[in-house]
């Protein structure tokens, strides 16, 4: 996956985890001021073509699925005031009709995530 980062970069840390550049940029602000920031590891991504019969042709369907976390900060370089949950994100794009190996894939990957997300968080060896 490719990140290209068109916001302020920052001195704050990543977690160990985050696959995204270092000194990565902010998502945004909240309307109280809140800077949030996140990380991400990217576990899978699959695009291929409508496979199911009568779909409109040249339109593909997408998925990825990761590992992120937000950060709440009180500047772009301020402390972190809150650290929210590392969890799994899906994304599905341009559809949600699935043939069976297609269904299987992004059930691999959800199991894959789960793996990273066991040994991220240490809930693996609790």
């Amino acid at each position: 996956m490719t990140y290209i980062d068109s916001t302020p970069s920052t001195t704050h840390p990543c977690p160990d985890w985050c696959t995204l550049p270092a000194g990565h940029g902010v998502d945004g602000t909240t309307r109280d001021g809140t800077v949030i920031r996140s990380h991400e590891r990217a576990v899978a991504r699959m695009e291929y073509p409508h496979t199911i019969p009568g779909a409109m042709k040249g339109i593909t369907h997408s998925w990825w699925v990761a590992i992120v976390r937000s950060d709440m900060l009180q500047t772009d370089d301020g402390p972190v005031i809150e650290v929210e949950p590392v969890t799994i994100t899906v994304s599905i794009c341009d559809g949600d009709n699935w043939t069976a190996p297609q269904a299987r894939q992004l059930a691999a990957a959800l199991l894959d995530a789960a793996d990273e997300w066991d040994e991220i968080t240490g809930a693996a060896l609790r």
